[in-house]
């Protein structure tokens, strides 16, 4: 009799949780700084770098005259050199597999000073090469770190601190790890959530894309929502002290709160709406591609027309019309250039910002 009820307590709250239509009052910050539009609206003309077309590349490294290339799944290698000069290909690295120089997936990259790593979410491990290994060398050696801990986003800050959001252990929206002693060093970012709405269904809600970068004074992370067009700035040098803009639309997630294997979840509707697909942070600016499809606009929903961009006193400065929507792309914040990838044609663009 007493798991009959705790079982008809358990079906009673999901029937009333799911029958719910709205957004349940989620949001990144019910104090947010709201904005109409931005400093600027350009459409952008994409010009033609080369032909590329082995796969649909999901993060698109520039680093001075090559391209570093990686896709959204392979079972050959995930890391291609591509020279803007050549317009080839004319190196690969990192074998798919389990072995040291290997790995199953490549779900977040970056550089970060000499370094070029990938989040191995698969096998829960950093990938570590040296740049001028990857340019040089046919087999670079391969540093691996193991992680205790699984995240949604991550970036690293540093050669030793990753900065992930998503964990599941921890109702804090940013947790940060040191990869070479495998430890949880801070916390920090606190989650608005209603009491009405279970835990994990509101985080799966407020996912979203960690941007670092390396400044002495001000904002140096930023977490930009993937179901709200919010953006939210923190300080790691001053206790995570920060501020949200949220823009130009002003929209929170709408969802219905599903369960599978008695854990709540966020279930998408007919009208939940996409933001962001993913962000890039540079020293001065933070380039959010935007969506604002729904779930059942396929493509749409998927990709974004729209980049979005951001400095770190949060000043919505340029919206650009990419004129076709797109997944992987990149910035390179040297040159202030835009790549991205046309899956249509097989090729990769770029244009001038």
């Amino acid at each position: 009799m007493k798991y009959l009820r705790k079982y008809l307590k358990f079906t009673l709250l999901f029937f009333a949780l799911g029958c719910s239509s709205n957004n349940h009052g989620i949001s990144f910050d019910e104090n947010a700084e709201h904005f109409s539009e931005f400093e600027e609206n350009i459409s952008l003309s994409l010009q033609t770098l080369g032909v590329f077309n082995r796969y649909t590349p999901s993060i698109i490294l520039p680093h001075d005259s090559i391209i570093f290339l990686i896709p959204i799944q392979t079972q050959k290698q995930w890391i291609e050199l591509y020279s803007i000069h050549q317009k080839k290909v004319i190196k690969r690295h990192l074998k798919y597999g389990r072995g040291p120089n290997e790995a199953l997936s490549a779900f977040s990259s970056g550089i970060s000073n000499d370094s070029l790593w990938i989040h191995d979410l698969t096998l829960s491990r950093i990938v570590k090469y040296k740049l001028e290994d990857l340019l040089t060398n046919d087999s670079p050696p391969a540093s691996l770190y193991k992680l205790s801990e699984s995240f949604y986003s991550s970036k690293m800050l540093n050669d030793s601190i990753l900065v992930g959001s998503g964990m599941a252990k921890t109702a804090h929206k940013l947790q940060f790890y040191n990869i070479y002693t495998g430890e949880l060093t801070n916390v920090g970012g606190t989650y608005n959530i209603p009491k009405s709405v279970p835990v994990p269904a509101a985080k799966d809600a407020l996912t979203a894309y960690v941007n670092v970068r390396n400044s002495d004074e001000g904002a140096d992370l930023a977490l930009i929502g993937r179901y709200t067009d919010a953006v939210e700035f923190f300080d790691s040098k001053n206790n995570l002290s920060g501020f949200t803009i949220q823009g130009p639309y002003s929209f929170n997630p709408t969802f219905d709160i599903g369960t599978r294997n008695k854990t709540f979840f966020m279930k998408k509707r007919a009208d939940t709406k996409k933001a962001y697909v993913n962000s890039i942070a540079t020293q001065d600016n933070i380039y959010a591609l935007y969506s604002g499809g729904l779930r059942n606009e396929g493509r749409k929903w998927a990709e974004g027309q729209f980049l979005h961009v951001f400095d770190w006193q949060g000043t919505p400065k340029a919206s650009y019309n990419l004129g076709k929507h797109v997944y992987g792309y990149g910035i390179d914040g040297h040159n202030n250039r835009i790549y991205v990838y046309s899956e249509e044609n097989g090729e990769i663009l770029y244009a001038n910002l």
